[in-house]
């Protein structure tokens, strides 16, 4: 049975909602503090129980995430308004007092019916977590007792084997490499979302030459120039998340450049109201008009592109960028070039 708590400064007010509410919850009235520690699926709280207690209630939401634990504030009607405005964060539904019974019965109703689907769906979400990787590690095991014979049957049997025979065993062992590259994204595709994301002000200019650095062999191996265009922002985002991105966005344009073409890619950002929008312009093969709107979906390979890869990056990059409330787009010209675009809230002067 769902368990309500209910955090209420008047007695008569407790007992009241206790009678109402009974037949469809175990309702238990808080005395102390400590109460919000013990497990329930809805707090029932009034104006002055909130004032007094607000961050313990928004650090126990928090606890919870990703399961939603509603709270139901109770509040006289005049302050209706300013009350939803300033506890947004904390609150999911506040109503008017005098409480009209069945507009209660029906809050409570839907309220605790979202918190039982929420409960369902991380549960299913933990099934399918443990499910993918059951499934990976069945995969891996075969996969190297696979690899591990054709290196055995290179090694001690190569030279028996004419040309032919040696160039299947080196094709067995390009396949099972990328058939580890593909469980290895697989498994970071499925964990984007299942943990914890840390938005915070991030500083776009450390963040890029970060990333720059770290792919200082590929970029010399290329012959590649990678210009970053005046001074870079500062935005909302997570720092680990945004520099993976970056990462696999400027790989991807040191990749896919015509091979008598020597790369070049050149970063930049802008700003319009809120938002930054930091755009990564490079002279690579370009993309379809068609094909722009596919790339970022899973497992998509184009066939006017001859590189070696799975069709998960960019859809990691797309997920990635979402989680942190962003945007992402791509404009582009097939044997010209691409500019791919990330969108993301920029701070107020005020925070």
């Amino acid at each position: 049975m769902n368990r309500v708590l209910l955090l209420f400064e008047s007695k008569r007010n407790s007992q009241l909602l206790v009678e109402w509410l009974s037949d469809q919850a175990q309702v238990v009235l808080v005395e102390g503090e400590q109460s919000l520690d013990e497990p329930f699926d809805l707090c029932i709280v009034d104006g002055r129980s909130l004032d007094r207690l607000q961050t313990l209630l928004q650090k126990r939401k928090e606890s919870e995430q990703p399961v939603f634990l509603p709270i139901l504030c109770v509040t006289p009607r005049q302050s209706l308004c300013s009350t939803t405005s300033d506890l947004a964060a904390c609150v999911d539904e506040v109503i008017g007092s005098p409480v009209e019974k069945a507009e209660l019965l029906m809050r409570v109703r839907v309220l605790l019916h979202t918190r039982q689907l929420s409960l369902q769906l991380n549960q299913r979400n933990q099934e399918l977590t443990a499910f993918t990787y059951a499934v990976t590690h069945d995969l891996r095991s075969p996969l190297q007792v696979i690899t591990s014979m054709a290196e055995l049957l290179l090694e001690d049997q190569g030279n028996r084997l004419d040309d032919q025979g040696r160039l299947d065993l080196y094709q067995i062992l390009l396949s099972a490499d990328q058939m580890h590259e593909l469980i290895a994204a697989f498994l970071s595709f499925s964990r984007l979302g299942r943990e914890a994301i840390q938005i915070q002000k991030a500083s776009l200019q450390p963040i890029v030459t970060a990333c720059i650095n770290s792919l200082e062999r590929e970029i010399r191996a290329r012959n590649a120039t990678i210009r970053v265009e005046g001074e870079l922002p500062v935005v909302w985002a997570d720092p680990v998340l945004l520099k993976s991105v970056l990462i696999n966005l400027l790989s991807n344009s040191l990749k896919y450049v015509a091979s008598d073409v020597d790369p070049y890619i050149a970063i930049s950002a802008s700003h319009d109201n809120d938002r930054c929008c930091l755009r990564i312009q490079d002279n690579g093969v370009g993309i379809a008009i068609e094909d722009q709107s596919r790339i970022f979906s899973p497992f998509v390979r184009l066939k006017t592109i001859e590189r070696p890869g799975i069709g998960l990056g960019l859809a990691i990059v797309r997920k990635s960028v979402e989680l942190m409330s962003g945007r992402l787009g791509v404009e582009a010209t097939l044997g010209v070039g691409s500019t791919f675009w990330i969108e993301l809230k920029s701070p107020t002067p005020d925070e």
